[in-house]
């Protein structure tokens, strides 16, 4: 899993600065000298990129970041709390695949709706769903530490998943609107604070696991 994190951030930095790297038919340049400008590229442009891009790509981060300590911890707490054995666990995680699939799918699209079209001054007018969801996703994860019951459990996973998914969605999309021309470039970044998300997310929360406890 840390590998696979690890080569996640790797494929996203990639993505996010190959458009300004030399084209096919120059000289390549070696594997040093291509960091050293895939980082000073990518420096560069998030430093004239505009304060909107940076607090998206910072909201990304933040929520991947949350969404990684609750997963690494999240079976040892809930099996304690609980008292599950594993197969009523894995009973558990099947259900709340399922949830999370019947949320995204239907009801999610119609909470981003919501949004409105934007426009094509690439401004981030319509904050509101974002907020939103992140309110929602802050609902359900207090849910989920709270919870002593299966019903409630999964009430709360529900709620989680509906705040979850529209704030990926909007941030995706708010992305592309907000810079419309670069609009792989950022979707490149996204990925790559995904994927840092996921490589500290883990110790983070194994740290706050072994400290609380």
């Amino acid at each position: 899993l840390f590998v696979c994190t690890i080569l996640n951030v790797g494929v996203g930095i990639s993505l996010a600065t190959s458009a300004s790297l030399p084209s096919s038919t120059s000289k390549p340049p070696t594997n040093t000298n291509s960091m050293k400008t895939s980082l000073k590229l990518l420096l560069t442009e998030l430093l004239t990129c505009g304060t909107t891009i940076i607090t998206l790509l910072s909201l990304q981060l933040l929520c991947s970041l949350a969404f990684f300590v609750f997963t690494s911890t999240w079976d040892i707490t809930l099996m304690e709390r609980i008292g599950y054995d594993k197969a009523e666990f894995s009973y558990l995680v099947s259900v709340v695949g399922w949830l999370f699939a019947f949320v995204q799918m239907l009801i999610v699209p119609k909470f981003v709706s919501r949004s409105g079209s934007g426009g094509s001054t690439g401004k981030v007018s319509s904050s509101m769903p974002l907020k939103m969801g992140l309110f929602v996703a802050a609902l359900g994860r207090f849910g989920l530490a709270s919870s002593n019951t299966t019903p409630t459990l999964i009430l709360s996973f529900a709620i989680l998943a509906l705040g979850q998914g529209t704030v990926g969605t909007l941030l995706s999309t708010l992305v592309a609107r907000t810079a419309p021309t670069k609009a792989g470039y950022y979707m490149g970044l996204l990925e790559g604070a995904r994927g840092l998300a996921g490589v500290i997310g883990p110790m983070v929360g194994a740290a706050c696991y072994k400290g609380g406890g």
